[in-house]
């Protein structure tokens, strides 16, 4: 069990990191980037409509402070915008209060 929890916490380390890069590189990479990553993984998509359709142009939308464009080019994108927002804060203090926790058991072992 003590195994499945640390295998879980990687996992969620690994993807928020991921999400967290992600989220800044929207702000900071042209448009276009996304746009042509958007295009060749759609490709194979097809005709029909997933739940994801849109979220590329929502998130950049987003990221210009668009809020009623996002809603309309997918309607989940505010909400799975704030809950990937909301994880990364999750993470980043997580991540602050386990390298806190370390630095001082290092700094006692030196006394």
């Amino acid at each position: 069990m003590v195994e499945l929890k640390i295998s879980i916490k990687i996992v969620w380390w690994i993807l928020s990191a991921i999400s967290i890069i992600t989220a800044c590189s929207i702000f900071i990479l042209p448009d276009e980037f996304f746009m042509k990553i958007s295009c060749m993984l759609s490709s194979g998509h097809g005709d029909g409509h997933c739940i994801l359709c849109g979220m590329t142009r929502a998130s950049i939308a987003i990221s210009k402070g668009d809020l009623r464009q996002a809603i309309y080019l997918n309607k989940i994108s505010l909400t799975l915008f704030s809950l990937l927002l909301l994880n990364s804060f999750a993470f980043l203090i997580f991540a602050g209060i386990n390298i806190t926790n370390f630095i001082r058991r290092k700094s006692y072992a030196y006394c």
